[in-house]
């Protein structure tokens, strides 16, 4: 491929990469030097009525409805960008939730281009402690249905301590002035609603002169928005989505059987390793920056691997091909049947979700760790196809989690789709937890059968192996 095309296809990697990263995972946003970049801008905003319940935050934004940037079916949260006047805070008391995990993040304006978003700083459930007299029931082994639940956590314009320095507890390190902020919760237990039951947490800002002000003062004070402006992040469009395609079989690129898993680190690297592997322009990835930086509005206890995939590759050379994940799944403490106390685990959360493409940015669907049978040894199946091509073994019953492939890419291509595998807040004794990646084409070997393995099958075959259809 000759010098020029090279630097166009860098050019428009980037610009998917920037997409990907302002999704949900990492981003560095590439290097002023790439030639050819295509990058555009999102159309549209997404607004979100406030809640009736507080002027501060936004109504739930669920898979349901905001099925962009690669959301998560097993995740909602609620969203408020502010400004807080000078020497001024936030003191936000709340209950925590009936559910499997709740956090803060914290978010600024990237320095650069003011584009609202960049992760500041993080405060998870567990890393919360408790008003005097309430639990949390969080902590391993603690009482989940404890009555008394209640925290309160303070949010500062101020900068995170460095490597070394102690924290405040309880202390969220907003950064400027100019703040975003976003509660997420995590699978409500059954029954409760997308809040756990504990409605959303209460603000009160705190003026310099020790002046305190809640409800509607406090929301005119802050200059409150519930609006997730959307304008400034990159996005990619179909010409650029195509070029990329065009590297390999446009009919299947960039997927490969068996499936080929690339860890997040930034977005210009998360992009080009997957639109890069096995072309001529493989090389080149050994010079991208991988370093690991946090991408836009990005869960600061999420790490991801990703995967490119397509039914076309399967025997059946009409596309009806179902693609079969097996591996063993990291504990996790089940909470959905409302257990009673806290358990351990090697995650507290991990999910698999099938979805289009960066241009679209739409989830199809997803399974979280308790909607996936187990055999003794903790291994699962996962089978993902068209609803008309399951077969009658792809059951919970026969020990097999089953998938819709959805409509495709979104673009062009039916057969296509995107997996992304998240763990969630890994135990410090875990060690195989996509959080200890650490290079490039680690996965396997830090992972290892945690890692999905995953290849292409017809219905009939899989049918053939009967129940269980191990």
């Amino acid at each position: 491929m000759g010098e020029q095309r090279s630097r166009v296809v860098v050019g428009v990697a980037l610009a998917v990469g920037l997409a990907l990263g302002a999704v949900a995972c990492s981003s560095d946003g590439g290097s002023a030097s790439d030639k050819g970049a295509s990058a555009t801008t999102a159309g549209t905003a997404t607004t979100v009525a406030r809640s009736g319940s507080s002027c501060f935050w936004s109504d739930p934004v669920t898979v349901d409805a905001n099925n962009t940037q690669y959301p998560d079916s097993g995740a909602a949260y609620w969203y408020s960008g502010y400004t807080l006047p000078e020497g001024a805070s936030l003191r936000v008391t709340g209950a925590y939730p009936h559910a499997r995990y709740a956090s803060f993040n914290a978010y600024g304006p990237d320095p650069e281009t003011g584009v609202a978003g960049v992760p500041v700083d993080a405060l998870a459930d567990v890393a919360i402690a408790p008003d005097d007299g309430s639990t949390n029931p969080f902590e391993v082994g603690a009482d989940r249905t404890a009555s008394a639940r209640d925290y309160t956590v303070r949010v500062v314009a101020r900068d995170v301590p460095g490597a070394g320095a102690d924290r405040v507890d309880n202390l969220l390190y907003g950064g400027g002035a100019d703040q975003q902020l976003i509660y997420r919760v995590y699978v409500p237990d059954e029954g409760r609603d997308l809040l756990g039951d504990a409605g959303v947490p209460q603000v009160e800002v705190e003026l310099a002169d020790g002046t305190v002000l809640d409800g509607d003062e406090a929301c005119a004070a802050l200059d409150v928005t519930t609006t997730i402006d959307t304008e400034g992040l990159p996005s990619i469009d179909e010409t650029a989505y195509r070029s990329l395609v065009a590297l390999g079989d446009p009919a299947t690129h960039p997927a490969f059987d068996p499936v080929e898993w690339h860890a997040f680190f930034n977005t210009r690297h998360a992009l080009l390793s997957t639109f890069y592997a096995h072309t001529d322009q493989e090389a080149a990835l050994a010079d991208v920056d991988a370093t690991k930086v946090g991408g836009f509005y990005s869960n600061a206890d999420n790490a991801y691997v990703v995967a490119a995939v397509n039914r076309g590759l399967g025997p059946d050379p009409n596309g009806h091909n179902l693609l079969v994940l097996t591996g063993t799944a990291p504990s996790t403490p089940a909470t959905q049947d409302g257990e009673a106390t806290m358990a351990d685990g090697d995650l507290r959360y991990w999910s698999l979700c099938q979805n289009e493409s960066p241009v679209t940015t739409r989830v199809s669907g997803c399974l979280h760790d308790e909607q996936v049978p187990v055999d003794d040894e903790g291994r699962y199946t996962i089978v993902l196809g068209l609803p008309e091509d399951r077969p009658d073994n792809a059951v919970d019953d026969c020990g097999v989690a089953w998938l819709d492939w959805g409509p495709g890419d979104g673009v062009s291509r039916p057969e296509a789709g995107t997996l992304l595998l998240r763990n969630l807040l890994p135990s410090a004794d875990f060690h195989q937890a996509i959080q200890r990646i650490e290079a490039p084409g680690d996965e396997a070997a830090v992972l290892g059968d945690h890692l999905p393995e995953g290849t292409y099958t017809t219905p009939d075959d899989f049918a053939d192996r009967g129940c269980p259809a191990g």
